[in-house]
């Protein structure tokens, strides 16, 4: 149901019917408004989901530069104790002083990239949330702006042929009209 301009009726009473045909034509600027806000919803929960696949993207990229972060700091590690193993005689202490600081750089990097990474989960989390919630809203508003099923594809695309503000009222069955109070360029309710 909307409001509109009855543009014209194509029945008279005592005309047959089929179902299908078409009754009435009724130009709704609420209509063309609800479908408008309805696409602009579309087009933010479009972007949004952009949006999630390079935020998941980043967080591939970061879990792998975890790995390589913990990695390169165990062997950082590794060799630092080799170093103390064999001995102060066996390594100058200049040698075993950038060994450490060269272990503590790498374990700080591993923990850096492991914040980045719970950082970037967590904002892919808040993208889904926004998104689920976009569409919920983006679904509900189409439900009450009355946008009809046959009017669905307009929201998401628009049609060259028929103006989105153009509402068509198609006969639900067959049968024969016997009564009729639209009028051309009457308003509808």
């Amino acid at each position: 149901r909307t409001a509109g301009k009855v543009l014209s009726v194509r029945v008279q009473v005592g005309d047959r019917v089929k179902q299908g045909d078409l009754l009435i034509e009724i130009d709704s600027p609420e209509l063309a408004r609800n479908i408008y806000e309805v696409r602009k919803l579309e087009t933010e929960y479009q972007k949004l989901l952009v949006e999630i696949v390079r935020s998941e993207g980043r967080v591939e990229q970061l879990r792998v530069e975890v790995k390589n972060a913990q990695k390169t700091a165990e062997l950082a590690e590794a060799e630092l104790q080799r170093s103390e193993d064999a001995g102060a005689n066996a390594v100058p202490l200049n040698v075993l002083g950038e060994r450490r600081t060269a272990a503590l750089k790498a374990r700080g990097e591993a923990e850096l990239r492991s914040v980045d990474l719970t950082v970037a989960v967590k904002e892919t989390e808040a993208l889904k949330n926004q998104a689920e919630a976009l569409r919920l809203s983006r679904d509900a508003l189409s439900a009450l702006a009355n946008v009809e099923p046959s009017q669905q594809a307009a929201v998401t695309q628009p049609t060259g042929d028929q103006p989105i503000n153009l509402v068509r009222l198609l006969s639900p069955a067959d049968g024969v009209v016997v009564e009729r109070k639209a009028r051309t360029g009457h308003w509808a309710v």
